[in-house]
C-alpha cells in the first residue's frame, strides 16, 4: 500500500481547500478523499474525535496507483507543537506545502468559519478575542472538534509553526503559498507548486473560492449540526464512514448558511491586532525573504535589512 509523501499542513483559511481539491484533479496525484484527517500530531485535543489507527489511515491511499504524488490535507498539523517531526519519520522523503495569510485576516475570517459550523458560541469577534484567556485555561471548553481553534492569536502566530518544517524537513522540501499571490494569480501558484511536486504543470481554467465566506441562518440549527445528540452520533457512526459523515455535514452547514461577504473588521480592532502581529509579520517576511508590509501598516514595517 502506498504511503502519503505528500503533505498540506495548513493553515486554515488560506487557500488549503481550493489547494486539495486541485490537486485531487491532477492525473499524477492522488489525494486522500478525507481531508483533515488529522492522524499526525499527537498533541492536538479533539473532542469527541477518535484518532484514526494507522490501518484506518492508510485506507484512504488505497487508490492510489502510480500517480507520482499520494497526499493528505490536514490544515492543524503547522499549528501542532509534533506534527512535522512525526511525519518525517512517517515518510522521510515527504514534501510540506504550507499556505499562509495575513495573520489578521486569518483570525477574523477562523472566527467566521467556527460561528457557522456551530462550534464558536460568541458570534462578535472582538469578543471571541477577549474569551481567550479562559480558553487558555481550559475555561468553557468546546463539545467538539479542535480544542485549541478558539484560540485565534496562538493559530496566527506563524514563525514557529513555519520554522518546524524548514528544520525538521529543510526549505527545500517545504514550499510555502502566499494567500495573497493564489487570489491575484492562482494558475500561477498551481503551476509553481506543480513544479515543486515534479508533476506536470496543467492549465488551470474556471477557478473560484472552494470555501468561500457565508452567514449562518439559524445559530441553533449550527449549534445542533456540531453537537448533535449522542443517539445521532452512535447512528451515523454506524450507517456512514468518515468521509460519508464529513460530506453530509458540510452539505447540512450548506443549507444552513448563505454565501456572503464578512462584514469589515472594525478598523480600531484591525489596527490593534496589526499593531500586536507587527514582530511577527516582520520575522516571517525575513523568512520567506519577502516583503509582507502590506500587512500592516507600511512605514511601520519599512524593511529592515
Amino acid at each position: 500500500m502506498r504511503h502519503p509523501d505528500l503533505f498540506v499542513v495548513g493553515a486554515p483559511k488560506c487557500g488549503t481547500t481550493a489547494l486539495y481539491t486541485y490537486l485531487r484533479r491532477h492525473p499524477e496525484v492522488f489525494m486522500s478523499p478525507l481531508k483533515e484527517a488529522h492522524f499526525f500530531g499527537t498533541d492536538l485535543r479533539f473532542v469527541d474525535r477518535p484518532p484514526l489507527s494507522e490501518r484506518e489511515y492508510l485506507g484512504y491511499f488505497a487508490g492510489a496507483r502510480n500517480e507520482r504524488c499520494v497526499g493528505e490535507a490536514s490544515v492543524w498539523y503547522l499549528y501542532s507543537t509534533r506534527a512535522a517531526l512525526e511525519i518525517k519519520r512517517f515518510s522521510a522523503a515527504a514534501r510540506i506545502v504550507v499556505m499562509l495569510r495575513n495573520p489578521v485576516d486569518l483570525m477574523y475570517a477562523l472566527h467566521a468559519e467556527r460561528v457557522v459550523q456551530g462550534s464558536e458560541p460568541i458570534r462578535e469577534f472582538a469578543a471571541a478575542l477577549r474569551a481567550e484567556p479562559r480558553r487558555r485555561q481550559g475555561l468553557d471548553p468546546p463539545r467538539r472538534g479542535l480544542v485549541d481553534a478558539g484560540l485565534y492569536r496562538a493559530v496566527a502566530h506563524y514563525p514557529d509553526q513555519l520554522m518546524r518544517y524548514f528544520e525538521t524537513f529543510g526549505r527545500e522540501r517545504v514550499h510555502v503559498i502566499v494567500f495573497d499571490d493564489l487570489v491575484a494569480d492562482a494558475a500561477a501558484v498551481y503551476a509553481a507548486t506543480a513544479r515543486f511536486l515534479g508533476v506536470t504543470p496543467r492549465p488551470v481554467a474556471g477557478l473560484r473560492p472552494e470555501n468561500p465566506s457565508r452567514r449562518i441562518r439559524s445559530a441553533w440549527l449550527a449549534r445542533a449540526f456540531h453537537d448533535p445528540p449522542r443517539v445521532v452520533r452512535v447512528l451515523g457512526r454506524a450507517a456512514l464512514s468518515r468521509p460519508a459523515r464529513t460530506r453530509l455535514l458540510a452539505a447540512l452547514r450548506r443549507l444552513n448558511s448563505r454565501v456572503a461577504p464578512r462584514p469589515p473588521m472594525p478598523e480600531a480592532l484591525r489596527r490593534e491586532l496589526q499593531a500586536e502581529f507587527r514582530p511577527d509579520i516582520v520575522r516571517l517576511g525575513r523568512m520567506l525573504d519577502r516583503d509582507l508590509a502590506h500587512w500592516a501598516d507600511a512605514e511601520a514595517l519599512a524593511p529592515r535589512r
